[in-house]
C-alpha cells in the first residue's frame, strides 16, 4: 500500500493555513485523501459553505487529490466508520482533538501537522472578519478560495 494519509477539516473557508499543512502531509506521504466533515451542514455562521462550495475552494488553489465527505453523526466510532470504509490510508493528520481522540480510539495513527500560524490561520477568525466585512481576510485565503467566494458573494451570506 501507498504511504496515504488522510486530512480531514471542515474547510470553512479553505485557508492558506491548510494550503500549507497539505505541502507538509505531501513532503512526508505519497498520497493525501481530504475529508472534508460537517458536509451536511451549511448556510450557517459555523458552517456557511457547502460540501460542493468547500470542494471547489481547494480544487481551485490547487490540490488535486481524491476529496470525500463526512456527516456529523452523534457517535464517534460510526463516524469513523463512515470516514473509513473502502479508503485505505497510514494516517490520520488533524489539528482537532476530537477528530485525534475518535481516530485514536479506533486505533489508527494520528499525526498534527505543521500548521502555519494557527492563531493567524483559523477558519473561525476568517468568518468573523468576512461577518464584520473586515477585507484583510482576503489576504488569508489562496486565490482559488478567494475566486469561490466572490463567485458566491459571500459579502450577501453574511449580511445579518
Amino acid at each position: 500500500m501507498k504511504n496515504k494519509a488522510l486530512f480531514v477539516g471542515k474547510f470553512q473557508p479553505f485557508h492558506k493555513g491548510h494550503l500549507h499543512a497539505i505541502k507538509y502531509i505531501l513532503a512526508n506521504f505519497q498520497e493525501i485523501i481530504i475529508v472534508i466533515g460537517s458536509s451536511n451542514k451549511r448556510n450557517t455562521f459555523e458552517n456557511p459553505f457547502s460540501f460542493e462550495e468547500r470542494m471547489d475552494m481547494i480544487k481551485k488553489s490547487g490540490v488535486d487529490c481524491k476529496i470525500i465527505s463526512v456527516k456529523d453523526v452523534e457517535d464517534d466510532m460510526k463516524w469513523v466508520k463512515s470516514i473509513i470504509k473502502g479508503v485505505k490510508f497510514n494516517a490520520a493528520i488533524t489539528g482537532n482533538d476530537w477528530v485525534k481522540r475518535c481516530f485514536l480510539n479506533s486505533g489508527y495513527r494520528v499525526i498534527e501537522p505543521d500548521f502555519l500560524e494557527p492563531e493567524k490561520y483559523n477558519g473561525s477568525k476568517i468568518r468573523e472578519m468576512m461577518a464584520r466585512n473586515d477585507e484583510n481576510w482576503k489576504k488569508l485565503v489562496p486565490e482559488g478560495t478567494l475566486e469561490v467566494l466572490e463567485k458566491i458573494n459571500i459579502t450577501e451570506r453574511f449580511k445579518i
